[in-house]
């Protein structure tokens, strides 16, 4: 098995970093900054409870997501639940992600496996899932979200090198 996970981590750079399909999420500017789940209302200017933001779904998702990768999984999910296209794959594979950081893998599994029932090309939520399947010591399962991501166009992009990383045994966000 090492010699497989040896061979895969060869064949790509674990320093690119390309976008490819995943979505990169934007940092706010120092006054865009809000706590506590709230989200910035540009229309406003201020931070507002998601669900009485005017902004839309994209918007709550890119917020939802500097959350979750800060570690804030609860203030993430508060997030989400205002997004209106839940059963977008976007929406639930990030809903898999903050399961599975918050210890509800099982939770977590089932999300990432609808959002790739709605899009097999989200390569981000395949990454997700061969992080969870690594920290699951099914390093089978990951190696097989790898060959995915890459199947999918995604060889060089953030969601490989996430992956990549995890299965080398390094930190991805605030594992």
């Amino acid at each position: 098995m090492k010699l497989v996970l040896a061979a895969a981590l060869t064949l790509a750079p674990l320093t690119a970093f390309a976008a490819g399909t995943a979505p990169s999420t934007p940092e706010p500017t120092a006054d865009e900054k809000c706590e506590d789940g709230l989200v910035w209302d540009k229309d406003t200017k201020e931070c507002v409870e998601p669900s009485e933001s005017t902004q839309n779904d994209a918007y709550l998702l890119d917020s939802a997501q500097r959350y979750a990768y800060a570690g804030d999984y609860g203030d993430a999910q508060k997030v989400l639940r205002a997004v209106n296209s839940q059963d977008a794959s976007r929406t639930l594979a990030l809903w898999g992600f903050t399961h599975r950081k918050m210890g509800n893998i099982e939770v977590g599994l089932s999300f990432y496996d609808r959002a790739l029932e709605v899009d097999p090309n989200n390569i981000l939520a395949r990454s997700y899932l061969g992080e969870a399947k690594v920290n699951m010591g099914d390093y089978d399962g990951a190696l097989m979200q790898l060959a995915e991501i890459r199947a999918r166009g995604g060889e060089g992009s953030r969601a490989e090198t996430l992956l990549l990383k995890a299965m080398a045994g390094s930190s991805t966000y605030d594992s």
